[in-house]
Formats: structure tokens, sequence, C-alpha cells
């Protein structure tokens, strides 16, 4: 429990933070599918009409967007946090709109969220809680949280309690995604997403959400680690947690959000409010940088979640970290790859970063990788001199600006990052969007090189003291020689396979171009097949498509002339016929890209 020595003083009165107002329950039903399912086509509808036209740069596009999926629900809120992540392989517009998505919704009344506490306690609420406020302080698209007095503890508690129906919302929320993916991957709409990997990672995400003995669980363990980071966790009481209930310790304190709002809004308000609490933002923003890596690249278990509402300021420059719902670790083998490569920028070893940075990659394809390592080199020392630089803004030198310039290097050579990687780039985007106001001037590059030189000394330290019980595994260790002698040269011949590669990569240039080009004519046909259809409905069905499709697209259906039912049929029909066959050829070519076995086979 935290001592009342490290609470600081009020930043923000209760009087100043936004209602949470309760709404009926939702449930899962068929006009809620049909609703979904209609804002989701008519997006897709216009995206593609933006990206024929090359107006995605639309800043009031990616508004609406984001705006909707914080509408739809956690799995779709879920997806979108992760595909913020790939600014490589969206719009900026789109990507910038998607790192701003808030869980944030509407509460329930309290007469049903009271059932579910007292059905989870197995006794009226008054036996344990002395005192517990109706009106939520804060509530999300699954839950809502409750402020509490403990009866026996004698402790004030945040309740957190799920909705009634929020299994069977995403549930179905499930169902029409699954639909969703389907037809995505389909009629090949943006198939580098890969759509099904994406929803994988979403519902493992989401469902995690429905249990929240996960996030207990999680809290325990993340309190165990950052103790030794010398920051605060809450406590858990477990006695009165379950699968739909979590009781956990509230702490009174000022959020970092509430410190950025300030700092844009009242600067000398917020100034006194840190001299009074002896809080130093530089300091603060050293400690923050310092526990995100040790949580990435020393425990492997990390909080993916750790935005500006998420961070909690204390007294003399201590920090505590709340909400832990989204925790994040990375397989073994895959995190020493990625630390490696993270080491060796650190050390400017440029060349040998770029090799094991390909290696991350689950799909390579057959082009030359002397010009891709070239690219990805030419971006770390960019972003090394960038941030040196003084004055210039923090988000141009930002460790998340630098990973998107190497995502857009890799997307454009045809690489594909792999999914687990991103609930890291999100850990890392979430930890600049604080350090961005704590310390605008800090040396990303710098503080890296810092924080691997000290991960050195403690790895080193742990060896020293564990040197007893280490002689019986060296013994074991030696025997293993052989195995890790092979297992390196399996390293090698990647490396060597990915560098063979450009020789293929160098007669696949025509054979990539045709490619593209009967791509794009398929999505040519599709558009005409669609556009065909919708004439057809609306002129001579006479079915109104504004609901469908908004006013805009239903005005620019209306102008089309009538041509009468059979030829706007026989327009549909050689549209949809015109796409099968351009799709067909265009993976006749790109089959062709990888019709040289040879080159693998050598090696």
């Amino acid at each position: 429990m935290l001592k009342s020595s490290q609470l600081p003083t009020r930043l923000v009165a209760d009087s100043e933070r936004s209602t949470v107002n309760a709404t009926p329950i939702q449930r899962a039903s068929f006009l809620r599918a049909a609703r979904i399912i209609g804002k989701i086509s008519r997006f897709l509808l216009l995206f593609l009409l933006m990206r024929i036209r090359q107006s995605t740069g639309n800043d009031d596009f990616g508004d609406r967007l984001r705006h909707a999926i914080e509408d739809l629900g956690v799995l779709w809120l879920k997806a979108g946090q992760i595909l913020s992540t790939r600014a490589d392989l969206l719009p900026r517009t789109f990507s910038d709109a998607l790192s701003r998505l808030s869980d944030r919704g509407a509460g329930v009344p309290f007469s049903d969220i009271r059932k579910t506490i007292e059905a989870a306690l197995n006794a009226p609420l008054d036996t344990v809680y002395e005192e517990f406020e109706k009106i939520p302080f804060a509530a999300f698209s699954t839950a809502q949280l409750h402020r509490a007095f403990l009866r026996r503890e004698q402790r004030w508690v945040a309740v957190k309690v799920h909705k009634p129906n929020a299994e069977q919302l995403v549930a179905q929320d499930q169902s029409i995604a699954r639909w969703v993916a389907k037809f995505l991957v389909f009629f090949s709409i943006l198939p580098r997403l890969r759509w099904e990997e994406l929803l994988e990672q979403a519902e493992d995400l989401a469902w995690r959400e429905m249990d929240l003995r996960y996030e207990e669980y999680s809290l325990r363990r993340l309190k165990k680690k950052l103790r030794r980071h010398k920051i605060y966790v809450p406590d858990t009481f477990r006695a009165y947690s379950g699968k739909d209930v979590l009781v956990m310790e509230f702490i009174h304190a000022a959020l970092m959000s509430d410190y950025i709002r300030l700092q844009q809004t009242e600067p000398e308000r917020l100034a006194r409010w840190l001299t009074e609490n002896n809080i130093d933002p530089s300091d603060v923003a050293t400690r923050l940088h310092t526990s995100v890596f040790r949580q990435i690249f020393e425990d492997n278990l990390f909080h993916a979640d750790m935005h500006p509402a998420n961070i909690v300021l204390l007294r003399d420059s201590d920090i505590a970290v709340i909400d832990c719902r989204s925790m994040g670790s990375l397989e073994a083998d895959l995190l020493d790859r990625y630390r490696m490569c993270m080491q060796a920028i650190a050390q400017q070893r440029y060349a040998s970063a770029a090799d094991i940075y390909l290696l991350l990659a689950s799909h390579s394809p057959p082009v030359d990788v002397t010009f891709v390592k070239a690219d990805l080199i030419r971006v770390w020392r960019r972003w090394h001199t960038d941030a040196y630089l003084k004055g210039l803004a923090y988000e141009e030198k930002s460790t998340n600006h630098m990973f998107n310039a190497l995502n857009r290097v890799v997307f454009d050579n045809q690489f594909a990052v792999r999914w687990p990687l991103s609930r890291m780039s999100r850990a890392l985007a979430n930890m600049d969007a604080s350090l961005e106001a704590l310390d605008p001037e800090m040396n990303p590059h710098r503080k890296m090189q810092k924080y691997f030189i000290k991960a050195k000394r403690r790895s080193d330290r742990k060896k020293f003291k564990a040197l007893p019980q280490q002689i019986p595994q060296s013994m074991l260790a030696f025997r293993q020689l052989p195995r890790q002698a092979e297992e390196f040269s399996l390293f090698q011949k990647s490396i060597l396979r990915r560098q063979a590669q450009s020789i293929q990569g160098s007669t696949s240039i025509a054979g990539r171009i045709i490619s593209v080009l009967f791509g794009s004519l398929s999505w040519l046909f599709l558009l005409i097949g669609i556009t065909a259809v919708a004439a057809l409905v609306q002129n001579q069905v006479k079915v109104p498509l504004a609901v469908a499709l908004g006013p805009q697209l239903s005005d620019r259906v209306a102008e089309l002339p009538e041509l009468g039912f059979t030829t706007w049929v026989a327009i549909a029909l050689a549209g949809c016929y015109g796409w099968l066959l351009m799709r067909r050829k265009k993976k006749h070519f790109a089959n062709a890209e990888t019709a040289i076995p040879s080159v693998h086979a050598a090696v």
C-alpha cells in the first residue's frame, strides 16, 4: 500500500473531470449486427474510392474512422490499436487517428452492476463495503470502475465490474469480424495487412478482458517485477475478485494525461504543483524510459498500454502504473533477436542491425537485400543525427518515429513484419507519448546506449551471484556445444539465404510490375461491378441507398444515366468477369517471382 507521504496534492479536482453518463444495457441483436456491417461496408467503400482518387490523406475521414471504431466495441478497438502501430501499412492520417483510440464509453445503471458484484461476493454488498459510489468514475466498452471503501480492511479501492451482456456482445462482434476478414482476404483488399492474423491478435486481447482474473494475475506479476524498477503497482484483493469483478487499491494521485492537458492550458498552475510535490519531469522521463526497456528486454513481461492515462505521478518524481488489462511478452528466440538488433543500433553497428532486423520478418520476398540494408542503415543514421539536434521536436526523433521509418522500408520492399511485435511497438509508442511532454529535449539514442550499458552490469551482477550454482550447468553446457554449433550454422544459413535472394530478385522485377498492373486493373473492374449493382438497385429495384452508403455516395449513384435493367446487369457481370480475370493474371505473374528454386537449393 502506498504511504501517505508518497501521495501528491491534488492536480485536478473531481469537479474538473467529465462525468460518466448511464445508458441502457446494450444487447446482441440482429439490428446491432446490421448496424455494424453497414458502418464497416460504408467505410470500406469510401476507402476504396479515396484510394482511387489518391485522397487518403483526409484528416476528417481518419477522425470519423476513429470515432466509429470506438463506438463499435472492444474487439474492433483492439484491432484498431494493433493497426495503429503499422504506419508502414496504412496512410499516415489513418495510423495517427488510430493511435488516438480511447476505450472510453458510457456506464450502465448501478442496479445492474450491483447484481454482478453481489453474485461474485455471494453476499449482500453492504456486508463487504462500508461505502460504494453508485456513479462510476470511469467506464470502458466492457466494464466500469466504481470507488468504494472496504469495511474490514478500511481501505479505499477501485472496483472494476463487467457490464451485463459483455460476453455476448464480444461473441457477436467476433462472428461479424471473422466474416469481414474472410471477405477482405477473398477480394484481396490490402492483403499485406494479413487480416486473419490481425483478427487472432485482437480476439486474444478481447477475450482476456472478458475474464478479470487475467488482469488480477497480471497486476500481481507486474507488481513483483516493477518493484525492482521503483515503480508502484496497486494491490489487489483476491478474496473479493473473480471473473466479472476486480477489486484493487485506489490511488489518490495525478494522471499523466492530466499533466499533459494542464501543460497546454495552464502551465503556471502545473509548474507550481511540480514544485510543491518535488517532481522533476526529466527524472520521471528517465525512470519511465528505463522501466519500459527493462520490462521488454529483461523481464519479457511488459505493460502494453502504458499510455498517459495509465501513468500516475507521485511525490519526489516517483510513478505508478494502473490498468494492466493488456500485458505482452515475446517468444524467447524472437526476443533474443530483437534485443540483439536494438543493441547493435545503440552501438551504431548498423550493418549487423540490418541483418538481424530482416531476420525478424515473417515473409521475405525475392528482392536484392543489399539495397534494403542500405535503406535501413540510412534510416538509423538519420535518426542518430536527429537525436542529437537541439530544438527538434521530440516526435521527429522518438524511438517510435524511427520504427515507423523502418517499417516503411520493409513494407516498400514487400517484407512482412511479425504481428507479435505490434504489442511491443505499441508499448514504445505509448511511452513516447509521455516522454514528449515530460522531456522534449531528451536524446533517445543516448538513453538507449545508457540503458544497454546498465543492463549489461545488471546481468553481470546476476551471473556473479549465481556463479556457485552455475558450475554444474557449465558442465552440461559443454556437452551441448555440438548442438549450439549446429544452431549457429542454421542462423548463418538464414542470413546467406536472404543474401542469395538478391540473385532471384534481379530476375523478378518485370513480373512484379506486371503483377501490380493487373492488380490495379482488378480494382478498376471491381469498382465498375459495384457501381453497376448500386445503380441497378437504386434505379431499377427502387431501393434507397442513402442509409447504407450515405448521402454523398448515394447522390453520385443517382447521377448515373438510366441504361436499363439488361444493360446494368451486363455491366455488372462484365465487371465481375474482368475482376476474376485480372486477379488470375496477377497471381500468375506473382507466382512467377518464386519460380527459380535453384537459388534456395544452392543454400
